[in-house]
């Protein structure tokens, strides 16, 4: 995908983000979506991670109002010893990503695969996240 960065852009994880791969990732959209980005690294744990990329969704929400929200998501380890996903990793995709988050975006890219929402997305967002062992609620 070549790139050039003209839309908002929502960076996670801080300054361990190589540049030239944001550049890879982002893609000017005509001004109507802001794309956000966070890479997993192999010592964050869901929650972590979660929380991350709630904070990011929510704030890129509040900075671009009106804009479609499209997440693009790398993960790096967290391998199980078949070379699937490990629980954390796969939780985040399968039952945080699709299952809670996904309401708040258009369009998702993560490893497990990508899609568009079908229903519009939500811009009334919880207060905050709190993640309990075995699920996760929206306060």
């Amino acid at each position: 995908m070549s790139i050039k960065h003209e839309d908002s852009f929502e960076v996670g994880g801080g300054k361990e983000h190589n540049p030239a791969l944001l550049r890879e990732v982002v893609r000017s959209w005509g001004g109507k979506s802001v794309a956000i980005y966070h890479a997993v690294y192999a010592h964050e744990d869901f929650k972590t991670a979660a929380t991350t990329l709630f904070e990011l969704v929510k704030g890129s929400a509040a900075r671009c109002p009106g804009k479609k929200r499209v997440l693009f998501l790398d993960i790096d380890g967290h391998r199980n010893d078949q070379g699937g996903f490990d629980r954390d990793m796969l939780e985040l995709q399968k039952e945080f990503v699709v299952d809670f988050l996904e309401q708040f975006l258009t369009e998702v890219h993560m490893p497990l695969g990508a899609f568009r929402m079908v229903k519009p997305q939500s811009n009334v967002f919880p207060d905050r996240l709190e993640i309990v062992e075995g699920k996760t609620d929206a306060l």
